[in-house]
């Protein structure tokens, strides 16, 4: 897929070109905010012997810019309501089989694979 401002060009299973529109959506890695919180503190960090820690931690000292939108607080996505059935079909049908390839991966990885 080759991703541009205004659309994703695929091809369908006869390598026919399609183009399929996109649109904003507020990222849902930090709902918009840019920044995400400090993954990974346990309520033992937040009550530290430094009262000014947890204080900090809520105020975003700690913040790192979001992973999912690089800070942008939008994505791409595309927009679902602009395709025709057959295309739509063909797009969904794309996202269960990646979504199907990323679960199966994630397997391989438990296992030690």
């Amino acid at each position: 897929m080759d991703f541009d401002a205004f659309a994703i060009e695929a091809s369908d299973e006869l390598g026919r070109k399609i183009k399929m529109p996109l649109e904003n959506a507020l990222c849902w890695g930090c709902n918009g905010e840019g920044t995400r919180a400090l993954h990974g503190l346990e309520v033992t960090d937040l009550c530290r012997e430094d009262p000014d820690f947890a204080e900090d931690y809520f105020r975003g000292h700690y913040d790192t810019v979001c992973d999912v939108c690089a800070g942008a607080k939008v994505r791409k996505i595309v927009n679902e309501d602009a395709l025709d059935a057959d295309v739509l079909k063909l797009w969904r049908q794309w996202l269960d089989n990646a979504a199907e390839a990323a679960a199966e991966r994630a397997a391989e990885i438990r296992a030690g694979c």
